[in-house]
C-alpha cells in the first residue's frame, strides 16, 4: 500500500514562525520593560512567559504532519502522535482552522497541515485542505490509499476554450468564473496594500533614521543633567543660549540605564530648539515605532494572504483563461481566452 504523507507548505509555515517572532518580541519589549520597574515585575513576569508559550507553540507547530498508510490515518501535532485506525475515524472534515479528523469516541483531532480558510469557502476555492480531506475519505471508503492525491485534472471540452462566461459552471475542482473574478480581485488588492505596507516601513526607517542623524551632525551641543525619567522619556536640563532650557528624549529599549543626576551631552537644532537628543540616544518616538512595527506585520500577512490566493486562484482557472482577462472583463460578462 501507498503511504502518502503531507506537512505545511512554505507559505503556512511562514504564518507560523512570523506569529512566534512577533510573540517573542512582544515578550522581549513589554515584558522585559515590565521586569526593569519593581512596581510591574509581576506582570513583566507573566508576559514573557506567556508569550513564551505562544512562541513556543507556534514553533512546535512546524512539525505537524499527516500520514495516510494503509489501514490507519497518523496526525502528528505540536505535542503528540495520533494513530487512528480507519474503523475509528467517524468523519475527516476541513475549516478555517485546520483539517479536523472526527473519531469514533467523539474526539475531535485537528492537524493544522492545511486549512480550509473562511476566504476559500466564501469563493469556493478548491484548497489544498480540501484535496487531502478527499484522499483520505476516498481512502477510508475504499478500505485502501488512492493511487493518486492530487485533483483530477480538468477536462478539455467541458468548458469552450474560446469563452467562459461569469455564470459557467466551474470543472471539477474549479471555483466559477465568477467566484474566481473576486478571489482574484481581493487578493491582488491584498498584494498591492502589502507592498504599501512594506514601502511605508521601508520609508518610515529611513526618516527616523536620516533625521536622528542629520541633528546629530550639525546640532549644537551643551552639557546636560538629567533631571527626571518617566516610562521611556528622559527629562534633562541644559544650557541654550546662555539660559536654563529643559528636554525631554525619548528612550528605547536599547537605551543605557540612566539615574536622575547623571551628565548627559544634549545635541539640540537652534533653529527647532524642541527638536533635541544625545549623543546616545537618537530620541525616536516610540508611537513612531510601534507603528513601523504594525506596517511590518501589517505588510507581511497582507502578501502572504495575497500571493497565496493568487496562486490558488490562478491553479483553478478554467483552461484557456487569462488572469488580466478576468481582471478586465467585457461588458457582456464574458472572459476572453488566450
Amino acid at each position: 500500500m501507498t503511504t502518502h504523507v503531507w506537512r505545511m507548505s512554505p507559505a503556512r509555515q511562514a504564518e507560523f514562525l512570523v506569529l512566534a517572532l512577533i510573540a517573542a518580541v512582544i515578550g522581549a519589549i513589554i515584558g522585559g520593560d515590565a521586569i526593569l520597574y519593581r512596581e510591574y515585575v509581576v506582570i513583566g513576569i507573566a508576559v514573557v512567559i506567556a508569550t513564551a508559550m505562544a512562541a513556543t507553540w507556534s514553533a512546535l507547530q512546524l512539525r505537524s504532519s499527516l500520514t495516510l498508510t494503509g489501514s490507519a490515518l497518523i496526525v502528528r501535532t505540536a505535542t503528540k502522535t495520533h494513530e487512528i485506525p480507519f474503523q475509528q475515524v467517524a468523519g475527516v472534515s476541513s475549516g478555517a482552522y485546520g483539517i479536523y479528523i472526527r473519531t469514533s469516541d467523539d474526539r475531535q483531532i485537528t492537524s493544522l497541515v492545511a486549512e480550509n480558510s473562511r476566504w476559500s469557502q466564501r469563493f469556493g476555492l478548491q484548497t489544498r485542505a480540501s484535496v487531502i480531506v478527499d484522499a483520505i475519505n476516498t481512502a477510508i471508503r475504499a478500505g485502501h490509499p488512492p493511487a493518486v492525491t492530487a485533483p483530477a485534472p480538468a477536462v478539455p471540452g467541458h468548458v469552450p476554450a474560446s469563452v467562459v462566461t461569469g455564470e459557467a459552471a466551474a470543472l471539477p475542482g474549479h471555483a466559477p468564473a465568477a467566484r474566481l473574478v473576486k478571489t482574484i480581485r481581493v487578493s491582488a488588492l491584498m498584494t498591492v496594500l502589502g507592498v504599501a505596507c512594506a514601502i511605508g516601513w521601508f520609508a518610515a526607517v529611513s526618516v527616523q533614521s536620516d533625521s536622528a542623524a542629520a541633528l546629530l551632525a550639525p546640532g549644537t551641543r551643551a552639557p546636560g543633567t538629567v533631571t527626571g525619567l518617566t516610562g521611556h522619556h528622559l527629562d534633562v536640563r541644559f544650557i541654550r543660549d546662555g539660559k536654563p532650557a529643559t528636554a525631554t528624549i525619548n528612550l528605547n529599549d536599547s537605551s543605557d540605564v540612566y539615574h536622575v543626576g547623571d551628565r548627559v551631552t544634549v545635541v539640540y537644532d537652534p533653529a527647532h530648539p524642541d527638536r533635541a537628543r544625545t549623543i546616545r540616544e537618537d530620541g525616536q518616538n516610540q508611537g513612531s515605532v510601534f507603528a513601523m512595527v504594525v506596517l511590518l506585520v501589517a505588510g507581511i500577512f497582507l502578501l502572504i494572504g495575497g500571493i497565496s490566493n493568487l496562486v490558488r486562484a490562478r491553479r483553478q482557472l478554467p483552461g484557456g483563461v487569462h488572469v488580466i482577462s478576468l481582471l478586465s472583463p467585457r461588458r457582456d460578462g464574458h472572459y476572453k481566452s488566450r
